[in-house]
């Protein structure tokens, strides 16, 4: 089998459980996703299957879009809340203009530090691994880009807000960095992905749906959505025999900003697996899918 499944992940499990219970549905070994959600959030998880997998490097720059809901006064040990309470303050008075700042502070290119429940590693072990084990260790913040953000709604002590970010953001670290600037901390109570890229949740099913009736998307139905690049018949046999070859043109379906691979094309439609562009306009394979 090669295809896609386009899942809204529940509430409450990992990514890995909900690729799991996917294989199990489609029998086949080898299934991954294409970026983790936390066991909190919901929402889009796109899940390769088969041969399918190869082509998991074509979503990883993608930008996210998120929804969240933020608890003010309130911090977490992980920042959102599965975590245990640390910290609570009372809220200040949240004004427009004041709101404002934030968003304007938290928005564009900015650095974030990772927060320690997650999955990044320190010197081989994973931070949520050192967390579990009561240690905290220094974390170097990285440059990450807010493309979007505003507030949707507002309470005496809760923020909604809609974010569209870049690839390694954090909104557990975007809440909780909201939570400080205000003086009086905040976690995460509720997270849902709303696009990744250009897939968007809109094409997903429920879990407990897709177990009942799996709705499966062939590797075209997505990757035409990013660069492409149509091969004739002698191309392709130069290709899938790992030669590098001369290409005359690219069709951008849409663009390629984002620096991820280029999807190549058969005569046919068919994906036959990702390749990249060197500046001599010369065409080198990735990875190729074995299709028979």
């Amino acid at each position: 089998m090669t295809a896609f499944a386009l899942i809204d992940k529940p509430r409450g499990i990992t990514s890995f459980d909900a690729a799991l219970r996917v294989r199990r549905v489609v029998r086949e070994k080898r299934v991954g996703h294409t970026g983790t959600l936390d066991p909190m959030a919901t929402g889009l998880l796109i899940i390769a299957i088969g041969e399918a997998t190869k082509l998991i490097p074509l979503f990883e720059n993608d930008d996210k879009t998120y929804d969240a809901e933020l608890l003010l006064g309130v911090t977490t040990d992980t920042g959102d809340a599965d975590g245990r309470v640390t910290a609570e303050s009372l809220v200040p008075a949240l004004t427009a203009a004041r709101l404002d700042e934030i968003r304007a502070a938290f928005s564009g290119d900015i650095l974030q530090t990772p927060p320690m429940y997650s999955a990044l590693k320190k010197d081989g072990k994973r931070l949520y691994e050192l967390a579990r084990a009561g240690k905290v260790v220094e974390r170097r913040a990285r440059p990450v880009t807010v493309h979007e953000l505003s507030i949707t709604a507002q309470g005496e002590r809760r923020l909604g807000l809609h974010a569209r970010v870049s690839k390694g953001t954090y909104i557990r670290a975007l809440a909780t960095d909201i939570g400080d600037a205000l003086g009086c901390g905040a976690h995460l109570t509720s997270l849902r992905r709303l696009a990744a890229g250009f897939v968007s949740l809109t094409d997903a099913q429920p879990l407990d749906a897709f177990e009942s009736a799996p709705r499966l998307f062939p590797p075209i139905a997505l990757a035409e959505r990013y660069a492409t690049l149509r091969l004739d018949a002698h191309q392709v046999d130069e290709i899938r025999h790992g030669r590098t070859i001369r290409c005359a043109g690219i069709a951008t379906n849409p663009c390629n900003s984002r620096g991820s691979p280029l999807v190549v094309i058969d005569p046919h439609n068919n994906v036959i697996g990702l390749a990249n562009m060197t500046p001599h306009n010369e065409l080198q394979p990735r990875r190729l899918l074995n299709l028979k």
